[in-house]
């Protein structure tokens, strides 16, 4: 277990350190940022809140909008990202 650890640790010193990654990094946070820009500024929050793991119900209490509005909203993002992603290259990674 402790050898899988390790090699883990290495993968990601290693590729976390090449032009490429700091590369594909530097256009998925663009792309983010682009989806986000369209939805206004409490998409940033929501979806902040949601990379965190809070729950639907979190999130409405602290933007003072209804659950379903949570719902919808991070259903569209979601799929704009997702959208968005695939226009500019990147793939699912097949396990």
């Amino acid at each position: 277990m402790f050898y899988i650890d390790h090699l883990d640790d290495l993968f990601d010193l290693y590729t976390k350190n090449t032009t490429d990654y700091k590369a594909r990094l530097y256009f998925l946070n663009q792309t983010v940022k682009e989806v986000l820009d369209g939805f206004g500024k409490d998409a940033y929050v929501l979806f902040k809140l949601y990379l965190k793991g809070y729950k639907n119900e979190e999130i409405a209490f602290r933007l003072g909008i209804a659950e379903k509005t949570v719902r919808n909203k991070k259903a569209m993002i979601l799929k704009f990202l997702k959208e968005g992603l695939l226009k500019r290259g990147f793939r699912r990674r097949k396990y």
